[in-house]
This record gives structure tokens, sequence and C-alpha cells, in this order.
């Protein structure tokens, strides 16, 4: 049997931006992800996330013309 620890996904939304990160739920909460979509509703939308655990930063072009977009190609 395979066990999942539950995971805690914050969202703050801001005028042409979008900032996440993703805990591991426990005592203490461990960041495992974190990141933001930059420049929404702009020319130059970026993804720039890090990885601390699979030692992993990346930035990378998408396209979002507004904040249900670039959310929507987050969750996905």
């Amino acid at each position: 049997m395979t066990t999942v620890q539950a995971s805690i996904l914050t969202i703050n939304g801001g005028s042409s931006s979008i900032k996440f990160v993703l805990y591991q739920a426990g005592q203490p909460l461990e960041r495992k992800l974190h990141g933001k979509i930059d420049r929404i509703g702009l020319s130059g939308t970026n993804l720039t996330f890090h990885d601390p655990a699979g030692n992993q930063q990346d930035t990378r072009s998408i396209a979002a013309s507004d904040h249900k977009s670039a959310a929507n190609f987050l969750i996905d």
C-alpha cells in the first residue's frame, strides 16, 4: 500500500501576477515548489518556478492574456 502525503497549494493573485507555493503537509510545513506567473495580460508573460527538492529552477514564456488563462495554465 502506498502512502500519499497531503499537500497545500497557496495562490496569491496580484494586478499582473500570480504567485504560488506548494507545501507538504506536516509539522512543520515543508515548501516543495514555489514560483510566479508575471506580466499577465502584457507581452513577455513568464512562468518562473523553483523546486528545491529536485534542484530545479526555470523560466518559461507562456501565453496568458488574463488571470483566468494564467490560473488555468498553472492548475494544468
